[in-house]
């Protein structure tokens, strides 16, 4: 109606008993009479530059609203108003407390999980210091992975001079088990989700095998992965090979995973290439 953008404007004060000749009124007549109002008083609830609404009293009888009743309608429409705004301020208030809360809380998650991503690589690098058996450390490090990434299967593929497919170096949770001591595989280097990420020297997060084209299937007679994280695993420029884990049920790896995986597969590179060089060594002593 006219009469409350006309108030709202202004923050005065309206007051009628005439409310059937009062023109900027017309839109609210069915309401007034519904209600039997013949004397009107209305009072914007209002503070500062803070706008909520009108304080309306009606009177059923043609009376004229005296000064003091005025006067009274005013403190009783300031304090309302500073009520409602104390309101509006404490439920913003809870508001901010409830998403800083939030934000600790996920903060807090965040951190922990970073403490304990920080944890499974301190491991990994004690692991693979720890022994000159790189069959045994490397088992190792598959199974902290699994734990820390819930892979059911990872396995360890490298490149072999020469060769066109790639060979196992490790691997765990193959129902199948592949053949260990670096035994050749039928993984082709060219067209294989491992060839791919060798030759493009880049990891790869996969939520779906089923719609991914560099996924060969396996013929061995397990059950199909789905999920997939493909890391290169490289020491300087030079690609040694690459490490695969996989989960039966799709989009199980996340970023934090694909992340941990790559801090591991640094060290677990530079231990490999380390053994080759120990056993290339010690070939050449016993030759001497």
């Amino acid at each position: 109606a006219p009469i409350f953008d006309n108030l709202k404007e202004s923050l005065g004060i309206f007051s009628t008993q005439e409310i059937q000749h009062a023109e900027n009124l017309a839109p609210l007549q069915e309401f007034l009479e519904t209600r039997g109002t013949k004397a009107l008083l209305i009072l914007p609830l209002a503070i500062s530059e803070a706008f909520f609404g009108f304080f309306m009293v009606h009177s059923n009888i043609e009376r004229g609203f005296t000064p003091d009743e005025i006067d009274l309608g005013r403190i009783i429409t300031n304090q309302a108003a500073v009520a409602v705004q104390n309101a509006s301020l404490f439920a913003e208030r809870h508001r901010l407390t409830e998403e800083l809360e939030q934000r600790v809380i996920k903060r807090t998650e965040q951190l922990g999980q970073e403490h304990k991503r920080a944890q499974t690589l301190l491991h990994i690098m004690e692991e693979l210091s720890a022994s000159l058996d790189l069959d045994h450390v490397l088992n190792r490090t598959l199974e902290r992975l699994n734990e820390s990434t819930e892979a059911e299967q990872s396995t360890i593929l490298l490149l072999h001079p020469d060769e066109k497919t790639f060979y196992y170096r490790s691997s765990l949770g193959f129902t199948n088990q592949p053949p260990s001591d670096s035994r050749s595989s039928v993984i082709p280097l060219d067209q294989s989700l491992a060839g791919w990420s060798v030759n493009h020297r880049e990891s790869a997060l996969i939520k779906d095998l089923k719609s991914d084209s560099r996924w060969v299937k396996s013929t061995n007679g397990e059950t199909e992965p789905r999920s997939a994280i493909a890391i290169p695993l490289m020491v300087g420029a030079e690609a040694l090979g690459a490490m695969l884990l996989f989960h039966t049920q799709p989009g199980i790896f996340s970023l934090e995973h694909l992340e941990l995986v790559q801090a591991a597969s640094n060290q677990i590179a530079i231990a490999i290439n380390n053994n080759e060089l120990f056993n290339l060594i010690r070939e050449q002593a016993e030759s001497l």
